[in-house]
C-alpha cells in the first residue's frame, strides 16, 4: 500500500479466480497535521456505502493512494507517466495500470497493437529489453504471453511521430476524447460531456458533511457523481473487459478544511477521483486507488481499462466535486 503524489492515472486490469479553469480557493496560513474524520473522508459513514471497505488514508491535494503494491512505473519520453500495481484479494490475483497522460503528451497508447492490449502487453510494450516481468503478471493470467519484442513502443516513438498530440493547456475535444476512448474498442458505451456538478442530473449534492470550519467561511457542497440512483458512482458487474475515462477540464473553487484554530487539515479538498473493485463471488468493494486533483494538474485526464478472462465487479466513483468543476466521463466495457 501507498502514498505518493501523482495526478492522473489509467488502469488496465488483469485477474484470475486463482487468484478522474484555474482554481480560485485561498490558501490560510500556519498549516497543522492533518487529522481525519471518523468516516470515509468525505463526510459519509462506512456502513452508508454498502460493503465496502475502510480506506487506509486520505489523500491531499495533489496525491495518489494505492491499495497495493507497486510492481513498475515508467515515464515515457513524453511525460506520460504509467504506474503497474499488483493486488491480491480472496485468494484472487490482478495487476493493474494507473496511466497519467501529460499536458501535450500524444496519445500513444491509442495505437492498433494497442487495441485490447492487456497490462502485459503495454508492460512488455514500454519496458527495455532485457527487463525481468514481475511475477504477478503470471499470477494474473496463468502462461499469458506478450506480443511483439520487448520495448517496441519505446523505439516507435524514437523513430516517428506519434498519432495526436494533445493541447497545452486545454483538454481533448469531446470529438477527439470519444475517439481515442473507443481506439480500444470495447463492445458497450456510456457517456457523459461537459458535466458541470450544479446542474448535471449525474451529481448529487452532499451538503458540507465533514462539518468544522471552512476558510473564509467558504462552505462547499460536495457533490458526488451518482448514476442510476447510486451515490457509488458508476457499477458495472461481471465484466471481462472495462475501460473508464474521466477527463477534468476545469476546477471550481475548493476552500480549504480547517482544523478549528485557523489551521489547515486538509488542503484543497476534491475532486477526488476513486477507482474500486469487487472479486468473483464477493460482495465487498475494495480500494484501488483514490487520487485528489490539484489545480496545477488541470486540464488531467484520468483512466484505467481493464482486460481478462474473468468476471471482477469495477466502480468509478469521484467525490468532493463542486460548481464550476467540469467533467467528461466515459464507461465502455465488453463482457464475454
Amino acid at each position: 500500500m501507498r502514498k505518493q503524489t501523482r495526478n492522473f492515472f489509467a488502469l488496465s486490469f488483469l485477474c484470475t479466480a486463482a487468484s478522474a479553469v484555474a482554481l480560485t480557493a485561498c490558501d490560510a496560513p500556519n498549516a497543522d497535521s492533518f487529522d481525519p474524520p471518523a468516516d470515509d473522508g468525505n463526510g459519509l459513514a462506512i456502513a452508508q456505502d454498502e460493503n465496502a471497505d475502510e480506506e487506509k488514508g486520505l489523500v491531499e491535494d495533489g496525491e495518489t493512494f494505492f491499495n497495493g503494491d507497486i510492481l513498475a512505473e515508467v515515464v515515457l519520453d513524453d511525460g506520460t507517466e504509467l504506474t503497474f500495481v499488483g493486488v491480491t484479494k480472496d485468494e484472487q490475483h490482478g495487476v493493474g495500470l494507473l496511466r497519467r497522460y501529460a499536458d501535450g503528451s500524444s496519445d500513444l497508447l491509442a495505437q492498433p497493437e494497442m487495441r485490447k492490449a492487456s497490462v502485459l502487453d503495454i508492460f512488455w510494450a514500454v519496458s527495455e529489453p532485457g527487463t525481468p516481468i514481475p511475477e504477478q503478471f503470471d499470477l494474473a493470467v496463468p502462461g499469458a504471453a506478450p506480443k511483439g519484442e520487448q520495448g517496441w513502443l519505446l523505439s516507435r516513438m524514437a523513430e516517428t511521430p506519434l498519432y495526436q498530440t494533445r493541447g497545452t493547456g486545454t483538454c481533448l475535444t469531446n470529438a477527439n476524447w470519444q475517439a481515442h476512448v473507443r481506439s480500444f474498442g470495447y463492445a458497450t458505451e456510456w457517456w457523459l460531456f461537459d458535466e458541470e456538478p450544479s446542474t448535471s442530473s449525474y451529481f448529487v449534492d452532499y451538503p458540507n458533511d465533514w462539518g468544522g470550519d471552512w476558510y473564509m467561511n467558504e462552505v462547499p457542497h460536495h457533490y458526488r457523481y451518482s448514476v442510476s440512483g447510486s451515490t457509488n458512482g458508476y457499477v458495472v458487474d461481471n465484466v471481462d473487459e472495462y475501460f473508464t475515462s474521466v477527463q477534468i477540464c476545469a476546477l471550481g473553487s475548493h476552500p480549504n478544511w480547517l482544523n478549528g484554530t485557523g489551521g489547515i487539515r486538509k488542503t484543497h479538498p476534491g475532486p477526488e477521483v476513486k477507482f474500486w473493485y469487487r472479486t468473483i463471488g464477493s460482495t465487498t468493494w475494495n480500494l484501488l486507488s483514490s487520487t485528489d486533483v490539484a489545480v496545477a494538474d488541470v486540464p488531467d485526464q484520468f483512466e484505467w481499462n481493464f482486460f481478462s478472462a474473468t468476471d471482477w465487479d469495477w466502480r468509478t466513483d469521484i467525490r468532493l466535486a463542486e460548481e464550476d468543476d467540469l467533467f467528461d466521463i466515459a464507461h465502455t466495457w465488453t463482457k464475454n
